[in-house]
């Protein structure tokens, strides 16, 4: 059985974990604590720390969940999302897409830019990716702690195959109609597949500027 002792527990006692954890560079940890008493300081009572565990246990107990909300809120800024723009469009979208990324960078921002092929760092430089799909990769910089701003170059209709790897967009910028086949990239991209991948992204979008 868990007992709940937030409200009984020595504030020195609280005090001698989080310095435990901050011992070991910790921001959530689950701190081990043998004491006769744990409503008495433990330089009074002989109490020791007998482990750190870097993965605390959090339970279904009722004493968990009744914090939880509160835990989980510490670790989360605002609603634990970042902003996502997708430019949509030829090699002009693209450039369009990289001058807004040195925009937000400038802002200091650390705003990462990817296509389904071409992954740019904050500091303009090519980062190598494994895989040539917008899902792989935009997946691979959400994962990413790094990354507080994405955009997304969208040039083919390959998320009509596959999907987006976010399920909101922040902004959406449609530059030209010079789309091509995911699967014959050189192959322009028909009337209905461009109304068609324009309508999903749409759908996706808070916002939506240009032609």
């Amino acid at each position: 059985m868990v007992e709940d002792v937030t409200d009984t527990i020595h504030p020195d006692n609280a005090t001698l974990a989080v310095r435990a954890a901050a011992l070991f560079g910790l921001s959530s940890a689950g701190i081990d604590c043998i004491s006769p008493d744990i409503s008495q300081p433990w330089y009074d009572n002989g109490a020791i720390i007998n482990e750190v565990n870097f993965s605390p246990l959090l339970t279904d107990e009722a004493v968990a969940g009744r914090h939880l909300p509160t835990f989980i809120a510490s670790l989360v800024r605002g609603d634990g999302r970042i902003p996502v723009e997708v430019f949509i469009g030829g090699p002009a979208a693209f450039r369009q897409a990289q001058v807004r990324q040195q925009t937000l960078v400038a802002d200091g921002l650390a705003c990462y830019l990817t296509s389904h092929d071409y992954t740019l760092s904050p500091t303009g430089d090519a980062l190598p990716l494994t895989g040539d799909r917008m899902m792989e990769r935009g997946t691979a910089l959400l994962m990413d702690r790094a990354v507080a701003h994405l955009i997304l170059a969208v040039h083919n209709d390959e998320i009509l195959h596959s999907g987006l790897p976010v399920d909101r967009i922040t902004a959406l910028t449609r530059v030209d109609d010079q789309l091509v086949s995911w699967l014959d990239t050189s192959a322009p991209l028909p009337g209905a597949s461009r109304a068609r991948l324009h309508a999903v992204l749409e759908g996706y979008s808070l916002r939506t500027s240009g032609s």
